[in-house]
């Protein structure tokens, strides 16, 4: 005899499978919740991390543009040049102080500053040996100068000149100018602008300076 098979429902259980499936569900989701909650958190604090940070470099900014005394400054010196072709900082400087008060000068340069320039006594011959009175050593801004008994006054110009050569340049140049006839004379120039840069010593015991004679010209 065959057995009849009864299926009971959720409606005849009286439970309700859908709202339990749910719940299971709902339970089973709770840590991705609370993961994504987390997150959500951690972005929030990273983003108001990120705008204290602009803040405070932004501030710092601020307080680059500070740190300088000069600009507590009152006053500041300015300077203009009436030579279109002449920078006015490369002629002079010009400063204030805080209890400096406004106002405007005027310097007017009249000369410009020249090279340092050495002349020799006069000498009838630059080719002619200068003699055992001129032999012995000179120092030229520390570098020694060799002159020989039989040495011109010619040989003598192109042996400074060659010490002023080099990693270790003497920065005097000699030159021999004519001033009429027999009247030649050994010129030294400093090649640098505005400065005593000549440095002359015997290096011997011939006083060869005295000899020489120079002096500014």
């Amino acid at each position: 005899m065959a057995l009849a098979t009864q299926m009971i429902s959720g409606l005849a259980s009286g439970l309700d499978w859908r709202d339990i499936i749910d719940q299971l569900m709902r339970i089973e989701r709770r840590p991705i919740d609370l993961v994504e909650n987390k997150k959500s958190e951690y972005e929030q604090r990273l983003s108001a991390w990120q705008d204290l940070n602009t803040r405070l470099l932004s501030l710092r900014s601020a307080v680059d543009e500070l740190k300088d005394p000069e600009d507590f400054n009152l006053f500041k010196a300015t300077m203009t040049s009436s030579n279109t072709t002449v920078t006015a900082s490369t002629l002079l400087n010009a400063t204030t102080s805080s209890s400096a008060a406004p106002g405007t000068y005027t310097i007017t340069i009249s000369n410009l500053a020249s090279a340092q320039k050495l002349s020799s006594n006069p000498f009838a011959s630059i080719t002619e040996a200068l003699g055992t009175s001129y032999a012995g050593d000179i120092l030229i801004n520390g570098r020694v100068i060799h002159i020989y008994e039989n040495d011109s006054l010619a040989d003598i110009r192109d042996r400074i000149n060659a010490a002023n050569t080099g990693s270790n340049p003497t920065g005097v140049t000699a030159s021999i100018v004519s001033y009429g006839t027999n009247n030649y004379r050994l010129i030294l120039t400093n090649d640098t602008t505005g400065e005593e840069g000549i440095s002359l010593l015997n290096a011997s015991s011939a006083d060869l300076l005295q000899l020489f004679g120079w002096k500014d010209s």
